[in-house]
Formats: structure tokens, sequence, C-alpha cells
């Protein structure tokens, strides 16, 4: 197993910009595009409230190695669309090959 960390931000449909929101999931699969976009799919089904009122963003989404040292790969960006609540479109919009801090410890993200 593996630990996609994600970063989730953009606009909500009632109160416009919001705060990031910083989620981490478990999935089998390899340090690539495939899993990341199965990481944010799988954190974007898990939210609830107002975090689920996404409209338009941003998430950036990285795999950790499997020693949990450090990152495995660069992160990948998806823009998010949903021109209506509970559908939300993901594009993949390329690599982000800028440096993170270190990967956080398991459970310092919120869990999914």
């Amino acid at each position: 197993m593996r630990r996609v960390c994600v970063i989730l931000d953009g606009v909500d449909y009632l109160h416009g910009p919001r705060p990031p929101i910083l989620a981490e999931v478990e999935l089998a699969g390899d340090a690539d595009a495939a899993t990341a976009r199965a990481g944010l799919e799988r954190v974007l089904s898990q939210q609830t409230g107002r975090d689920a009122r996404l409209r338009a963003g941003w998430s950036a989404v990285r795999v950790v190695s499997l020693d949990g040292a450090s990152w495995d790969g660069p992160a990948f960006l998806f823009s998010l669309d949903a021109p209506e609540v509970g559908d939300v479109r993901i594009e993949a919009a390329g690599e982000d090959p800028s440096p993170w801090d270190p990967p956080p410890a398991p459970g310092e993200f919120a869990s999914g």
C-alpha cells in the first residue's frame, strides 16, 4: 500500500474561496498519475458538508515512497470543475516537479 497525499484548493458553492483541504488515503499501485488520480477521486468521494460543495479548483497529489521516507516522483496536478453539485470533473493538468517538505507522518493529513 502507498500513502497518497492530496491537497484540494478551490471555491465552494456558498462561500467562495475556501482554505485548502489536506487529506491522505492508502492505495495499492505505482507512484504514477493513475494512482494519484485514484487517490484524488477517493478523497473527493469522502468529502461531506461544506467541503463537498466544490465548484472549481485545483488539486496537487503526491505519492509517498514505499518506505514512507520520501516522495516518489513529482506532484501530479489536476483541475477540478463541478458545474452541478456532486458532478466533479477532473482533468489532468501536468506535473509539478518542485520540491515539497518531507512527507507527513501517517495520519498527519486528515485520513480517508
